[in-house]
């Protein structure tokens, strides 16, 4: 199975990344970025660990971080639609397909 994240997917990493980068350091950065690594790999085993959710999606929470990976199995295909903040609200990234 492989992975992809959507363009915006990507955009919520970064912003992510760049948040604790700025406001915590390098070292929570890369925690972040290896915590989201992590999830995913998991993801890629085993899909259907996440939490089912609407539109044929599924959430999976990361440790130590409050963000939840949001996405799609396609296929051979892991699609990364959002990575969301558990702050933000529920719809955020809803659109995204």
């Amino acid at each position: 199975m492989n992975y992809s994240f959507h363009d915006l997917a990507a955009g919520d990493v970064i912003a992510a990344q760049d948040y604790y980068l700025q406001n915590a350091g390098s070292a929570v950065a890369k925690r972040f970025t290896n915590e989201l690594d992590r999830v995913i790999q998991l993801l890629l085993v085993n899909p259907g660990f996440g939490t089912p959710a609407a539109k044929h999606r599924r959430s999976y929470p990361l440790k130590d971080f409050p963000f939840s990976l949001i996405y799609q199995i396609e296929g051979e295909q892991l699609r990364i639609l959002v990575v969301r903040h558990q702050r933000q609200r529920p719809s955020f990234g809803s659109s995204r397909h």
